[in-house]
C-alpha cells in the first residue's frame, strides 16, 4: 500500500479482516493456502499482481518470495505452511535463477531468515527444520539437495547459525556412513565446502583453537567423513598424461577443504619445530623407547574397534625395556581427543594412496594438527601410549616413505613433520632403526632410495631448530654418516647417486650437518675413529665445506684435554700435567660454555651404555660396501 493516509486506514483494516480470514482458509482449505504460495501454483491460483504482466521467470519469483514476505508480520505463515513452500521455492532459485542475478534475491532472504530478529513466529530450529530435517534418514541424494540450498543461501551471505549447521552435518554423516558410493563423496565434498564458508562469513579475527566445543564437533565430523567408505575404485592410469579418476578427484578436494576448516580453526603461527636441549641426559638417555612395538600388520584397520582389541597390545621384543604394568600397554582409542583421533584416521589413510595431490592435502592436515595445534607435543604427556603407538607403526614410516626428490612439495611439508617427530619420546630410536634397516639391507635398491631419501631430508633442514635440539644432532649424525658410506657401496649406481646428490645439499645444510658430527664425536667416544674418517672423505668430496679445519681440530684437542683431566681426578696415576681442580673451585667464574663443555666431557667419558652408538651401524656387512676410509686393520687397533 501507498504511505498516505489512504494507506494508514487500509493498513488498520487488514488485522480485522483480511488476517482472520487469511488464517481461516488455511485452517479450512490448507491445500489451497499452500498452493497459492508456491513458486509455481496452478492455473487458478495464477491471478493478480505479477501474474497479470508479461515479466521473466526471475522477477516472478521475487515478487513471490516479496508476497510472502508481507504476509509473515501478520502471523499467517505457520510453521506447517512454511515447511511445506519453502522447499520449492529454494529448489526453484537454485534450478531457474542464473548465478549472476542470484544476489538479486539477497534482500528478502536476507529479512525472511534473519536469525536475530526472527521475524517468524517460531525459533530458529523451526526456522531451518525444512532443511535440518533431511539430514537424518534420507538417502545422499534427498542430503545432497538440502547441502545445495545451503549453499544457495551461503552464496547469499545469509548466515546460518554454525551449531545448527554442524549438528546437520553430523547428522549426515552419520546416515550415509554406511553408503559406499560417489554421491557420498559429493555430499561430504559440499558439506565441508559450506562449513569453510560459513565460517568465512563468521571471521571476525579470533581462532577458537582446538580445544574449543565447536572446533571438536567439526573436527569429529572430518574424521568421520575420512573414516566413511568413498565407493568406487580407482581408474587412473599410470601414464604421464593419464587424467585422474572420479575416486581422486573427490578426494583431493575432500582434503582440502578439511585444510581450510583446520587453518581455520588453528593458531595462525607455527610453533615451535622443536624445545631447546640443554641437558644431554635428559635429551639422550631418556630417548630409548619404553612402548609395546609390534608388526604393522597387526593394527585393525577400522579404528571404531579400538576399544575392544588395543593396537598396541602386542608382544614386547626381547631389546626394549619392559613395561611396569599392564595399564601403560594399552591405550582406548574411543578416549582419545578428536584430535588424535583425526590424525589416525589421516595416516591409515595415507597408506591407500599414491596420488601427490591426495598426499600433499593429507600432510598439510597433519601439519596443521601438529605444528600448529601441537597436538602429539601435547600428546605426550597426557596419551604416551598412543604417541609411541603411532611413532612406531605410523607417524615416522609414513613420513619417510613420502620423502623423494621427485615430489618436492611432499618433502617441504614431510620434513618439518619428521624432524618434530624425532624430537618426541621414542622418535629418534625408531628413526634409528629405519636408517640402519635401509641403509645394511643386501637389496642394493632400497640402499638406493634410502640415499635419495636422506639428501632430500638434508635438502629441507631447518638447521637453526636442528642444531639446539640434542636428539636431532644425534639422529642426523648416523643419517648422514650413513649417507657418506654409500658414496663408497659396493654398487655403483649407489655410490653415484650419493655422490650426485652430496652436491644438491646446500651449504648451509652441510655446514650444520658438520656440527651434527662434532657434537656425535664429543659425546660418544668409541665413535670417533668413525666420524673422522667421514669428515675425512667430505673434506675431499667438498673441499668448499671445511669439514676438517682448524677450528675443528682446536675444539676436538680442548675436548680431549678435559677428558683427560677428568680421567684424571679418577686415576691419580694418569701422567698429565694439570688438573681441573682449580677449575671447580672457581665454578662461579666460569662462562656457560665452560661449563657446558666440561659438562659435556665428563658425560663422554661415563660412557653411557644406553647412548647408541653408529659405529657399527655405519660400517655395515662387509659384502655391501667397496672399501672404507680408514683401513680395516688400522680402525680395530684404533678401537
Amino acid at each position: 500500500m501507498m504511505d498516505d493516509e489512504v494507506g494508514s486506514l487500509v493498513e488498520k483494516l487488514k488485522p480485522q479482516f483480511v488476517t482472520k480470514w487469511l488464517k481461516t482458509v488455511c485452517d479450512v482449505r490448507f491445500d489451497v493456502m499452500v498452493m497459492c504460495l508456491l513458486p509455481k501454483p496452478m492455473e487458478f491460483a495464477r491471478v493478480g499482481g505479477y501474474w497479470d504482466k508479461s515479466c521473466s521467470t526471475v522477477t516472478q519469483l521475487k515478487e513471490g518470495l516479496n508476497r510472502i514476505l508481507c504476509l509473515i508480520p501478520y502471523n499467517v505463515i505457520s510453521q506447517s505452511v512454511w515447511e511445506c513452500i519453502m522447499p520449492e521455492w529454494l529448489e526453484a532459485i537454485r534450478t531457474e535463477v542464473p548465478d549472476n542475478q542470484l544476489k538479486e534475491f539477497r534482500e528478502v532472504l536476507s529479512k525472511m531468515f534473519d536469525i536475530e530478529l526472527c521475524p517468524l513466529p517460531f525459533s530458529m530450529e523451526e526456522m531451518f527444520g525444512f532443511i535440518s530435517c533431511r539430514f537424518t534418514g534420507y538417502p545422499s541424494s534427498v542430503q545432497e539437495q538440502a547441502l545445495l540450498w545451503l549453499h544457495v543461501l551461503s552464496e547469499l551471505d545469509i548466515m546460518v547459525p554454525l551449531q545448527l549447521l554442524i549438528g546437520m552435518f553430523s547428522d549426515g554423516v552419520n546416515s550415509v556412513k554406511e553408503l559406499a558410493n560417489q554421491r557420498k563423496s559429493r555430499v561430504s565434498e559440499l558439506a565441508g565446502n559450506l562449513a569453510a564458508r560459513r565460517m568465512e562469513l563468521q571471521d571476525d579475527g579470533i581462532t577458537m583453537g582446538f580445544e574449543h566445543s565447536l572446533s571438536k564437533d567439526i573436527i569429529s565430523i572430518i574424521n568421520n567423513v575420512f573414516q566413511a567408505p568413498w565407493g568406487g575404485s580407482h581408474t587412473c592410469q599410470k601414464e604421464e598424461k593419464a587424467i585422474e579418476c572420479n575416486l581422486c578427484q573427490s578426494s583431493i578436494l575432500c582434503y582440502q577443504l578439511a585444510c581450510e576448516l583446520l587453518e581455520r580453526l588453528a593458531p595462525k603461527e607455527e610453533s615451535r619445530l622443536v624445545e631447546p636441549t640443554d641437558s644431554l641426559e635428559d635429551s639422550l638417555l631418556s630417548s630409548r623407547p619404553e612402548f609395546i612395538i609390534g608388526p604393522e600388520g597387526e593394527e585393525e584397520e577400522n579404528p571404531a574397534n579400538k576399544h575392544e582389541e588395543n593396537p598396541g597390545n602386542c608382544p614386547e621384543p626381547m631389546e626394549h625395556a619392559a613395561i611396569k604394568n599392564d595399564t601403560e600397554r594399552k591405550f582406548c582409542y574411543q578416549q582419545l581427543p578428536v584430535t588424535l583421533r583425526l590424525i589416525y584416521t589421516i595416516f591409515q589413510e595415507m597408506a591407500k594412496f599414491e596420488e601427490p595431490d591426495i598426499l600433499f592435502n593429507m600432510l598439510n592436515c597433519l601439519k596443521i594438527l601438529c605444528l600448529h595445534g601441537e597436538c602429539l607435543y601435547i600428546a605426550r604427556k597426557d596419551h604416551p601410549q598412543f604417541l609411541a603407538y603411532i611413532q612406531d607403526h605410523m607417524l615416522i614410516a609414513s613420513l619417510w616413505r613420502v620423502v623423494k626428490s621427485e615430489f618436492s612439495q611432499l618433502s617441504s611439508l614431510a620434513v618439518p613433520l619428521l624432524l618434530h617427530a624425532l624430537s618426541l619420546p621414542h622418535g629418534a630410536d625408531i628413526f634409528w632403526t629405519i636408517i640402519n634397516g635401509n641403509f645394511n639391507s643386501k637389496d642394493w635398491k632400497m640402499r638406493f632410495e634410502a640415499v635419495e631419501k636422506v639428501a632430500v631430508i638434508c635438502r629441507f633442514l631447518d638447521i637453526h631448530s636442528v642444531t639446539k635440539n640434542h636428539l636431532l644432532k644425534y639422529s642426523l649424525a648416523h643419517a648422514f654418516c650413513c649417507f657418506l658410506t654409500a658414496v663408497e657401496d659396493v654398487n655403483p649406481a649407489v655410490a653415484t647417486r650419493a655422490g650426485l646428490l652430496l652436491d644438491t645439499i646446500k651449504r648451509p645444510a652441510l655446514q650444520g650437518l658438520c656440527l651434527c658430527l662434532d657434537f656425535q664425536f664429543d659425546t660418544v667416544v668409541k665413535d670417533r675413529p668413525t666420524i673422522l674418517s667421514k669428515l675425512l672423505l667430505l673434506h675431499f668430496l667438498k673441499q668448499d665445506i671445511p669439514a676438517l679445519s682448524w677450528e675443528f681440530f682446536v675444539n676436538r684437542f680442548e675436548t680431549l684435554s678435559l677428558e683427560a683431566q677428568l680421567h684424571l681426578d679418577c686415576n691419580k696415576e694418569f701422567p698429565f700435567p694439570t688438573t681441573i681442580t682449580a677449575v671447580r673451585t672457581n665454578v662461579a667464574n666460569l662462562s656457560d660454555a665452560a661449563l657446558w663443555k666440561i659438562k659435556r666431557a665428563r658425560f663422554a667419558r661415563n660412557r653411557q651404555k644406553s647412548v647408541r652408538s653408529l659405529r657399527d651401524s655405519v660400517k655395515g656387512p662387509a659384502e655391501s660396501k667397496r672399501a672404507l676410509s680408514l683401513p680395516e686393520t688400522l680402525t680395530s687397533k684404533i678401537r
